[in-house]
């Protein structure tokens, strides 16, 4: 599976290829801190996965999710954020994130929700 990740933070994102590393079955494919560079890299990579952070740079993570419902391209997205209010997960989830960890406290589940991405392709 391919993985891009999108956040403006170099520490998360090293945190983040630390923990995905440990997969085989997943090969991360880039990582982006603006929508403008992930639009590029979503609707030409069209990644399996990707890991979304909501505040970006020049915009809003979920302005990506939209993207990717509208275009109905079949991607699981797990949103990583500092911005974890329950109208921002409602929201992600309606706009088809399957996925919605806060930063500060859910960090660690990153490696269980990677292996129920990885269980649930290869039941596909």
């Amino acid at each position: 599976m391919n993985l891009l990740i999108i956040e403006d933070s170099p520490l998360i994102v090293e945190r983040i290829q630390n923990i995905v590393s440990k997969f085989n079955e997943i090969s991360v494919i880039g990582s982006v801190d603006t929508v403008k560079e992930a639009e590029e890299k979503i609707l030409g990579m069209k990644p399996d996965v990707i890991i979304l952070d909501i505040h970006l740079q020049d915009g809003s993570g979920l302005g990506l999710q939209y993207l990717i419902s509208s275009k109905g391209l079949d991607i699981k997205t797990v949103i990583l954020t500092n911005y974890s209010s329950p109208i921002l997960q409602e929201k992600s989830f309606e706009m088809g994130a399957k996925y919605f960890l806060d930063k500060s406290n859910d960090f660690e589940k990153l490696s269980d929700v990677l292996n129920e991405i990885i269980k649930d392709n290869l039941l596909c």
